[in-house]
């Protein structure tokens, strides 16, 4: 499919589009409230070590639709988002999640502070109330709160909080709970450093790889190579319960798990001829800016450049992007192409596009989600992904997991698409002994 942009897209015309869009990403069309992906940005840019992450979910809503259908479900959701404006005033910062869920950021709060803010918080939403014929419909809520520590992300902050919240949930709801220390860590599974070591030194921590398809043609258009630890007690473990450790591991002589990056690399790229990519940090990118592109053979191995793809992970991408953008022209004048990863839920948005020239845009799953449940979401994608084509990057549609979605993003202008219905994540053995194939429509 040719490109679709048009003479209109100048790049005033492009930035004028671009921040329309961000204006309607970042509010919620029900309750007023900012947005998921507006509040990851919020907490990329501002969280800091002693503020703390507020995690809210309605107890029992969903027989609240159930039994008086959603229009009263939606009466009582934008009451409450109003109650949570007024407890939270000027504390801290509140957004609509999902659903029946809310987060909310609070600046230097000790825990005297936040136990008082969530008793506000607990309280406003239990006076909401939607009338009913003669009856009063009403909800409690629990809250699960986290401490943000230095360098935190938001995925790792929300996990300690929903951690929380489960307790919360457990115990006997309508209360706040705030884990100490050591029941995070236990709650949250987090490997320690000398365990994550002991799993570098066995080979246990390596890569598997998950198909990503040219949808315009149903072909295999190359594979993205995905940590994964493989415990001795059989268990698989995704990266985010263990690479802010493994990085740490390194400052204690751990090695990273370069060997397997290779044999994943030159598996997709010389045995399979097609390309394979790796995730990388715009830090990273930063740091090596003043240094040859030597390092990038360190990374995969020696395979042809144009077989190469590095994937910025979006959520890190830095104010200052100078560093990046040259690093990112060095690597595309080599022959090897560079994608954004996790698009729309970073520190930025799609400014970003203006800033870094990228030949790939990889949309976040959220947006795909959203758009099969909620016409407003839908329109919101097929727009994304055509400012993303005005900047003359490819879209790249993450979190295809049912033939509805394939569908949705066969109607978009979308090139690529990758997700657990066209394949998951698997050792390489595993697409050799049944390679990938598109499902047939």
């Amino acid at each position: 499919m040719g490109d679709q942009s048009d003479d209109g897209d100048t790049p005033a015309a492009l930035k004028q589009r671009i921040a329309a869009l961000e204006h309607r990403l970042g509010t919620d069309d029900l309750t007023g409230l900012a947005t998921k992906q507006w509040f990851f940005n919020y907490f990329a840019e501002n969280a800091r070590d002693a503020d703390a992450l507020m995690f809210i979910d309605l107890d029992d809503f969903k027989s609240v639709n159930d039994n008086y259908g959603h229009a009263t479900g939606d009466l009582l959701l934008v009451q409450i988002a109003s109650a949570l404006r007024t407890a939270v005033g000027d504390k801290g910062k509140v957004a609509r999640v999902s659903g029946d869920e809310f987060v909310g950021l609070f600046h230097g709060i000790d825990d005297q502070g936040l136990e008082a803010i969530s008793a506000d918080v607990l309280t406003a939403i239990s006076k909401c109330q939607v009338p009913v014929g003669e009856l009063l419909v009403s909800r409690h809520a629990s809250i699960g709160l986290a401490k943000v520590k230095h360098g935190m992300k938001q995925r790792n902050a929300l996990i300690e909080a929903d951690k929380a919240l489960m307790e919360a949930k457990r115990t006997g709801k309508q209360k706040a709970v705030l884990l100490k220390e050591r029941g995070l860590q236990l709650a949250t599974g987090m490997p320690s450093v000398e365990e994550v070591h002991l799993g570098l030194n066995r080979r246990e921590i390596g890569y598997f790889v998950q198909p990503i398809f040219d949808i315009r043609q149903a072909e295999l258009w190359g594979y993205e190579a995905l940590l994964r630890w493989r415990r001795p007690n059989g268990e698989i473990v995704g990266p985010a319960q263990f690479l802010e450790t493994m990085t740490e591991a390194y400052n204690y002589g751990a090695t990273p798990p370069l060997e397997a990056a290779h044999a994943a690399a030159a598996w997709a790229a010389l045995k399979h001829k097609k390309k394979i990519a790796f995730n990388i940090s715009s830090a990273f990118l930063a740091k090596v800016a003043d240094q040859k592109l030597d390092w990038v053979q360190t990374i995969v191995g020696d395979i042809p450049t144009d077989r190469i793809v590095f994937e910025i992970v979006e959520t890190v991408v830095e104010q200052d992007t100078s560093d990046v953008s040259r690093v990112v022209g060095q690597l595309r004048d080599k022959g090897i192409k560079v994608a954004l990863d996790d698009f729309g839920i970073g520190q930025s948005t799609l400014s970003r596009l203006q800033t870094v020239p990228v030949d790939y845009v990889k949309i976040d799953k959220h947006f795909l989600a959203s758009a099969i449940q909620s016409p407003r979401d839908k329109d919101i994608l097929f727009r994304m992904i055509d400012l993303i084509r005005a900047s003359e990057a490819k879209p790249v549609v993450e979190g295809i997991e049912t033939e509805e979605q394939l569908a949705l993003v066969l109607e978009t202008s979308a090139d690529y698409g990758q997700g657990f219905y066209l394949g998951r994540p698997n050792p390489t053995d595993h697409w050799d002994a049944s390679p990938p194939e598109m499902p047939r429509r």
